[in-house]
């Protein structure tokens, strides 16, 4: 999905199968439209997804989901990066990290923290340095809820 900073849905984007008529970027997602959410955990790697200075939840779908009950959203605060094909890099890699983590019962806070370390190994090992794009990815992700729950609503001990 896409983003944009001034703007308070999502998008998609068209596929090469898609008729000519069909928008480059089409309406995916309103605000108006995300349902209760009890007690989930949503990762956005739209770019924007996590922008919401100056914003309400009718404006913004990360205020959004936290309105209708997640308990977790993280989301990018600018233009967020991700390769079209694997290997996951960036985003993506964070985002895998983040749900892997939190699948084997980490806190939010613990997962995100891991997978912002992990992100770091991980480009170090392939590449041994963090380009600017892995540095912004760090940077530009945020956490927005309590980050001693986890999945399923229990607190960390």
């Amino acid at each position: 999905l896409h983003g944009v900073r001034e703007r308070s849905e999502w998008y998609g984007e068209r596929t090469p199968s898609d008729p000519d008529s069909y928008p480059p970027f089409p309406v995916a997602l309103l605000p108006k439209l995300v349902p209760e959410v009890d007690g989930a955990c949503v990762f956005s790697e739209a770019c924007y997804g996590g922008y919401v200075l100056d914003k309400e939840p009718q404006t913004s779908l990360a205020l959004m989901f936290l309105y209708r009950n997640a308990d977790c959203f993280v989301g990018s605060s600018a233009i967020a990066y991700g390769p079209c094909e694997p290997p996951s890099t960036e985003a993506d890699l964070l985002c895998r990290y983040f749900l892997q983590y939190v699948a084997r019962g980490a806190s939010y806070g613990n997962a995100f923290m891991n997978a912002k370390r992990d992100f770091v190994k991980k480009m170090l090992r392939t590449q041994g340095y963090l380009d600017e794009d892995d540095a912004k990815t760090l940077l530009e992700f945020n956490l927005f809820g309590d980050p001693s729950l986890r999945w399923g609503g229990e607190e960390e001990s």
